[in-house]
Formats: structure tokens, sequence, C-alpha cells
């Protein structure tokens, strides 16, 4: 092999594994399979604290709170924030789950 063979050897970019990029795909694929489980599984928990919400509504019944204009106004923030937090996992949820 003469010089300037070597040289263009050298320079000639690698060809690209079919077998390799196939397994770094498939790699990846399986990465993102255990992203979008682990982001469900935490959906899952987040909306299963739903009582939450239902504690804060028996709190803004009682006749104290009622009374109370800002413990009151605290409160109902609290419980929009809340439910406006679990309309978003649902949502997310839904997605994520529709994806299989």
């Amino acid at each position: 092999m003469t010089s300037t063979e070597e040289d263009r050897e050298k320079k000639a970019p690698l060809k690209p594994q079919p077998g390799k990029q196939h397994y770094l795909a498939s790699k990846e694929q399986q990465r993102q399979e255990r992203k979008r489980q682990k982001r469900i599984e935490e959906l899952e928990s987040l909306i299963s604290r739903e009582e939450d919400i239902l504690s804060i509504e028996g709190e803004l019944a009682k006749p104290e709170i009622s009374r109370d204009y800002t413990a009151y106004l605290k409160l109902s923030e609290e419980l929009n924030q809340r439910k406006a937090d679990l309309d978003h996992y649902l949502e997310e949820w839904v997605h994520l789950t529709e994806e299989a």
C-alpha cells in the first residue's frame, strides 16, 4: 500500500455499522421507555394525593374558617392551586399512557 492510499484510509470517515446503530437506537428506546414509566409512577403518586384537596375543602366548610377572611382566602388559593396541579398531572398522565 502506498503512502497516499494510507493517507486516504486515515482521512476517510468511518462507515457506520448497521448493527451498532440498531443497538444504540434500541438502548436509547429502552432508556426513554424507562424514563416514561418512571414519570407515570411519579404522576400516579401525585394524583393519589387527591385526598389533600378533599381535606382543604373540609377545612373551608368549617364555620371558624368561613368567618376568618384571611384564612379562608389562603385556603381557597391553596385549593385552586392543588386543583390546577391535579389537572396538569392528569393531562400528562393521559398523554404518557396513550403513548404506549
